[in-house]
């Protein structure tokens, strides 16, 4: 914000100040006045944004099309949190958000002249990146291998690799950790609780990035070698092998770059569709085939003569028929049943389920609920009940780990999707279900902790793709021949109704929801069931957001 403004902006700050100043200043206004730069401060992002939010709280203030006067009956059409506004409150308020902006351009800029001072050459910036996030050469190894990949290319930072940037790097964190781990060994209390690292830091001293990753990489493919593939007799296909490849080094940029202060992770590649071999119009089904009368859920009641969702009398009515059919009536379940297949919905999580359903009048639903309470489990039971829905289901999360864990609470926990998982990938799961056809253990809960980092990374990689449903759909019409193939093979299981994929924020907000010069959109998710007239790529989709508040 300039510090220089107009005559009648000028005298707006003047009178401002002496509203600030002003001992007299009542308690209620000045709590207000508050109350309203902080709304100003956290909705506008720019200078102009907020210009234009003050310009609209006066002529509420001055009545509409008013002359700007600051009669009582004039402000008594702008009320917040129960008390009436004044021009007072908002010159003060205008006062308040000019003085953070100052505040916030002078850190900025001190900031800046830091950073300028402390610019650090390529090498540099690869060796303190990877000394904040690793704790011994192994640890580092996977990101060298990931950055002798996107040699001579742009990459996050705004940095052009070379080769010889990364072997500066390397040698310099040979020297440090060898040092390291040798100052560390030499501290008496300490040197058993770091002789596991500094054994795998020496032993990795030759040539680090290389037979590590390489190690890492055998450990990833023997874990998971008994998955049926793609090929006969469980061969993997070379367009497999690059998947896998692709994804480990996704992850490993993704912990590369991201701040470790940060809320979110940054942007995901696109799910572009491969239209190289375009499939006829007869082969394409307008909509997927409808559920089999068995897969009724057993939903416990109708909603035949429930208010509109929104007025004052709904409330009580869902209350009641909760109450009616025993929603939520159990008290906390505070000890777990371990003889139980799976834990029962706590009754917190019962209440969200039971509101956020096809056969529920309830179409959008804020649930606020603690740390700790089961937040994802209700996201997946919520999903569960819409899996026969046409609609793409889309989860939202954070962070890429988040995401991550997401998928490994779908294989935790029984569900649709996890059941349609097994179905293509059964050698994959026969671990989790102790060994056994997964159909016998289809209603239990499943352990995945005795699963290591690498196995899960690639057991959620597989389920990712699985229930993104690549080559079912064809410009957002699903294909006959794959769905015919599934039923025939399958017949007693379920087909969902549309894929589920989980974005971040970033990527949900970001080039995902970019449309073509077609005005279809560039994601193949989001094709499916789009609509140009409409142009929104979230309509007929079903949203769910973790952590709403990053919005």
């Amino acid at each position: 914000l300039k510090p220089q403004v107009t005559t009648e902006q000028g005298s707006v700050m003047v009178e401002a100040r002496k509203v600030a100043q002003d001992g007299s200043l009542s308690k209620s206004s000045s709590t207000l006045a508050a109350e309203i730069s902080d709304r100003i401060l956290r909705a506008c992002s720019t200078v102009s944004r907020a210009k234009q939010f003050i310009a609209l709280l006066r002529s509420r203030l001055a009545g509409r099309g008013g002359d700007g006067s600051s009669s009582s009956r004039a402000g008594a059409s702008l009320r917040l949190s129960g008390r009436q506004v004044s021009v007072q409150d908002v010159d003060t308020a205008v006062h308040v958000v000019r003085k953070t902006w100052l505040e916030r351009r002078a850190r900025a800029h001190v900031a800046q002249s830091s950073a300028v001072a402390a610019k650090t050459s390529n090498a540099e910036f690869i060796f303190h990146k990877i000394i904040l996030k690793c704790e011994d050469l192994r640890g580092a190894a996977r990101f060298l291998t990931m950055l002798k990949q996107t040699v001579g290319k742009a990459n996050r930072s705004g940095r052009v690799f070379v080769a010889d940037d990364i072997a500066q790097a390397q040698t310099k964190l040979k020297r440090w950790f060898q040092s390291y781990h040798a100052a560390w060994q030499q501290q008496p209390a300490r040197s058993a609780r770091r002789s596991g690292s500094s054994s795998g830091s020496s032993g990795s001293s030759g040539d680090s990035s290389s037979s590590d990753s390489s190690g890492s990489e055998s450990d990833g493919s023997s874990s998971s070698s008994g998955s049926s593939g793609s090929g006969k007799g469980g061969m993997r296909s070379s367009r497999w092998w690059r998947r896998r490849a692709r994804g480990l080094r996704e992850d490993a940029e993704d912990a590369f770059y991201e701040s470790d202060d940060s809320d979110l992770s940054g942007e995901e590649e696109v799910d572009t569709e491969d239209l190289g071999r375009p499939v006829a119009a007869k082969d394409l089904m307008p909509a997927p085939p409808p559920p089999p009368p068995a897969a009724d859920d057993g939903y416990p009641t109708d909603w035949a003569g429930a208010p509109l969702v929104g007025s004052a009398s709904f409330n009580e009515f869902a209350g009641r028929l909760m109450r009616k059919v025993g929603v939520a009536a159990a008290p906390l379940r505070a000890t777990l049943d371990r003889r139980s297949r799976c834990p029962p919905l706590q009754p917190h999580q019962e209440a969200a389920v039971f509101l956020l359903h096809p056969k529920s009048p309830i179409t959008r639903l804020l649930v606020d609920h603690p740390t700790g309470s089961g937040k994802t489990r209700e996201m997946i039971q919520m999903l569960n009940n819409y899996f026969f829905d046409p609609r793409p289901k889309v989860p939202i999360f954070p962070k890429e780990p988040v995401c991550r864990n997401f998928y490994a609470e779908l294989l935790r926990w029984p569900n649709r999707y996890r059941d349609f998982f097994c179905c293509l990938k059964p050698s994959l799961v026969s671990s989790l279900a102790g060994g056994r056809d997964w159909r016998v253990a289809r209603d239990y809960l499943w352990n995945v902790s005795g699963l290591g980092d690498e196995q899960l990374r690639e057991l959620c990689r597989e389920m990712r793709e699985v229930l993104e449903m690549k080559g079912w759909f064809y410009m957002g019409l699903m294909r006959r021949a794959p769905c015919a193939n599934f039923q025939k093979l399958f017949p007693e299981e379920h087909l969902p109704g549309a894929p589920l994929r989980a974005l971040r924020y970033t990527s949900a907000g970001g080039q995902h929801t970019a449309l073509r010069d077609d005005g279809l959109p560039k994601s193949a998710l989001f094709k499916i069931g789009f609509d140009k007239t409409d142009g929104n790529v979230y309509s007929k989709k079903i949203v769910v957001m973790d952590e709403v508040h990053n919005l």
